[in-house]
Formats: structure tokens, sequence, C-alpha cells
């Protein structure tokens, strides 16, 4: 049995193109209407050009939607929380193996040696 047939690379970068612009235009969008009715401009977009066939046509058309892309590009780009350089990155990394292992050496925790004691205003 054979494989299906992979992607040209042409289609692979076209749904590139056709997310990135779609990331772009969510990093701009205030709401989820204003998203939607700009998601729907960028696919007719893309649906105008969709029977280029012509090599010079069809690389000129690439060329200005890259362009148009890196015009749009938003300063602040909407980062997922748990990517790289997202607000929870590393937020609970991992106690190192010698530690877990071995624990801190000589550090003793003040609430085992000496007891649990409550705060109140009157020891403060």
């Amino acid at each position: 049995m054979s494989s299906p047939a992979a992607y040209s690379p042409h289609v692979i970068y076209v749904r590139q193109l056709f997310r990135r612009a779609l990331r772009t235009a969510q990093d701009w969008s205030t709401t989820r209407e204003g998203f939607r009715q700009t998601c729907i401009d960028i696919r007719y977009q893309f649906e105008a050009n969709r029977n280029v066939h012509n090599p010079k046509q069809l690389a000129a058309v690439l060329a200005g939607a890259e362009k148009d892309l890196k015009d749009m590009a938003h300063p602040e780009p909407y980062r997922y929380p748990t990517s790289p350089f997202g607000s929870k990155y590393e937020r609970n990394v991992p106690v190192p193996k010698e530690i877990a292992e071995n624990g801190f050496g000589d550090y003793v925790d003040p609430a085992t040696k000496y007891g649990r004691f409550e705060r109140n205003f009157i020891n403060v």
C-alpha cells in the first residue's frame, strides 16, 4: 500500500501564509465579531487569487501578500500563556533532581525546628 500523496510546497506555503494572516488579524481585533469579519475578508482575498496559475503573476501575488502581512504586523502580538515569553512560561519549573534526592543540605525550616506558631496582633 502506498501512502497518500503529500501536499506540494506551494500549497503548504499558501496555507501557512493564510494562517499567519489570520493570526495577525487576531492580534489587532478587539471583539470576536470584528475578528470574524476580518477573517471573511482575508478568505475572499485568498479566494480571488485561487485560479492564478501563471508563475510570474503568482509570485507577484504572493510577494504582495507577504508585504501586506509585514506591514500589518502587530508590535505586541498575542502569545499563548504557556508558550515561551508567555505569562505562564516556566511558572512551575520542576525541582532539580539533586535537591529532590538530597534536600537543601544544612538548611532547616524554622517551622519544623521550633514548632509552628500562630501570628496574632500581640506578637507581631
